[in-house]
This record gives C-alpha cells, structure tokens and sequence, in this order.
C-alpha cells in the first residue's frame, strides 16, 4: 500500500496541549500532523531539545505545556477515553527510547526500522533522545496483540520498544528534517496472545489473600517506599486510562486518605498522558467516593515489589536508595 494514500486517508483528532486533552480540538490528517504542523512548530520544539538538555524534568513539563498532540491509533467521540472510541484507525506507533536502548544511535535506528516491510516512517521523538516507528495494522486484529508481536519483531533487530500499549496515547508534534518516509508499505497482520497470569489463591505470603487487614503506621511508610521504588527505579506508569484509575481506586483505600493522595499523584506524573495536579485530585475524589474494594487491594504494590525484589524487598530496597529519604 502506498504509505502517502495512509497519510492522506487517515483522520488523527487533534488536542492543543495534553493539559488539553479531555476534548477533541479538531480532526486532521495524518499528512497535516507529520506535516505542515511540525514545520510550523519547527522553533518551539528546538527550543524544548534545548531545555532538554539541561534539565530532563522541565523540558518533559514544557513539552506537556506547549505541543499540540494527537491520537494517531484512534478517533474519540469527544474525551480521550478508550470506552470513548469510536474509530480504530489501524495505525500503531510504537517507541524506541533511550531509557531502554541505551546505547541508541538515533539515526540509525531509523535506519534500521524503515527497512522492516511493515514501518510506514520513522522519525525523532519531540526530545530527539529517541525514535517513534508508525506501523499500518490488520485493524481486525486485537490491539495488544499487535503490539504484543511487534516487541518480539523489534526486539530480534535489536531493539526493546516502550512498554506503553494505550489506544488513546497521546502522540506529541515533533520534528525531523531527516524523517523517513517509504513510499510502499505492508499491512502487518501478526499477533501474538498472552494469558494474563493469574496467582493461586489462598498463597502464604500473598496480601492479596488477606480478608481484612489493619494497616500500621510501618505498613503505610513501607507502601511509600514500594511505590517510590515503582516509579522511579521500575519505570512503573499507568499511561492507560483504566490502569490509572485502577491505581486510584487502590491508593483510595489507604486508611491515611492524603498519603494515598500523594502516592496517586506520584504515579499520576510520571504517566505519559499526565496534565495537572487539578485533574489528578478531581480524579482521587471520585475514586474515594465510588470505590468498592478494601485496604487488602493495597497488597498489590506488595506483592509487585516482592516480584521484582524478593521476599527480603526491604533490604534490596535499603541498598537502593541508600539515604535518600522518600517522602
């Protein structure tokens, strides 16, 4: 297929800012987005690599505060919802970041990757530390079993792609005088299924399997720390819209309702769909207000850190972070 027809064919809505982003500012075309608009908002985002390299956190909020974005995967009714979806678009992006290649050559990594039969263009992320490949898809075939087969792809080329697999996920505007565009491309139409592990109930040791559980003042601060650990040394984010609500209906049950409110916000900014502490809390409050579960739902994060540390999670987690205090 040709690879300007999808650019052309392809409606994307358009958000002004991800501060922006409950509503639809306007529908385009894929060809406008990796067209016109980053030409137009060439200097903003020279100025944001700029700031990049100087400070990492305040070019991510700048970029937040200031890029138009879209969503390339899929057409919304009106809020950027997955149950708000009213067209699949059959177009995948995925990313190729530092964080996880990091000895990434940029631009030979778009080399590589427009190679593939199935990688339409590859181009420099807003930042310019990495690299987005956009993929057409069978759009009969499931979304994450896409994206599921995709990691197997790249990763045999040699590159680990980002764990994010949100339909809604923001695309920010970036821009690339050395994109690369190939002017045939293949539908990719493999999958591949992964059964969600389901752990026995009724294991010792599981917090999961507590009937009622009493939090201490111990259990709250190790749960600040876990969640800490989480986020800044497992990359732990909830860039879905339902894992993030999810995360908010757990951290809901905290008997210390404003520990629970800032561990929420903890997770909240690192997540690639993040706006403001307004919406985080807005959101905190519907969750307290609706939630069914219990304090045992908590053991979630327990149990996540025990996976990737071990039963003995708090020594590892003593030589990790050493004397910084988390709080």
């Amino acid at each position: 297929m040709k690879s300007l027809d999808i650019l052309k064919q392809t409606k994307i809505d358009i958000y002004k800012t991800a501060s922006h982003s409950d509503y639809v500012w306007y529908t385009t075309t894929m060809l406008n987005f990796f067209g016109k608009m980053q030409i137009k908002n060439k200097d903003i985002i020279m100025k944001l690599r700029e700031i990049n390299k100087e400070d990492e956190k305040k070019a991510k909020q700048f970029k937040k505060d200031n890029l138009i974005a879209c969503t390339i995967s899929a057409i919304c009714n009106k809020y950027r919802r997955t149950e708000h979806i009213k067209e699949v678009n059959g177009i995948i992006v995925i990313d190729i970041d530092k964080d996880k290649n990091p000895d990434l050559d940029v631009e030979k990594a778009k080399i590589n990757t427009i190679k593939l039969p199935y990688v339409m263009l590859t181009e420099l992320s807003c930042r310019g530390e990495g690299i987005f490949c956009v993929i057409p898809y069978n759009k009969d075939n499931d979304f994450l079993d896409t994206w599921n087969a995709l990691y197997d792809d790249f990763k045999e080329i040699g590159y680990i792609i980002d764990t994010c697999k949100d339909m809604v996920r923001l695309r920010f505007i970036t821009y690339d005088e050395c994109m690369q565009l190939k002017e045939d491309v293949d539908i990719y139409d493999k999958v591949k299924h992964i059964e969600k592990y389901n752990k026995p109930k009724n294991t010792s040791g599981n917090y999961e399997d507590l009937e009622e559980w009493n939090m201490t003042k111990d259990d709250l601060k190790d749960l600040t720390v876990i969640i800490y650990l989480l986020v800044n040394h497992f990359n732990y984010t909830a860039d879905e819209y339902g894992e993030w609500l999810l995360d908010g209906f757990r951290l809901a049950t905290c008997p210390n309702i404003e520990v629970g409110r800032k561990l929420f916000h903890m997770i909240s900014e690192h997540s690639d769909n993040y706006t403001n502490d307004k919406d985080v809390d807005e959101k905190f409050d519907e969750c307290i207000r609706t939630t069914k579960y219990n304090t045992r739902i908590l053991g979630y994060y327990f149990n996540k850190i025990t996976e990737l540390l071990g039963p003995e999670w708090r020594y590892r987690a003593n030589e990790i972070l050493g004397s910084k205090k988390v709080a």
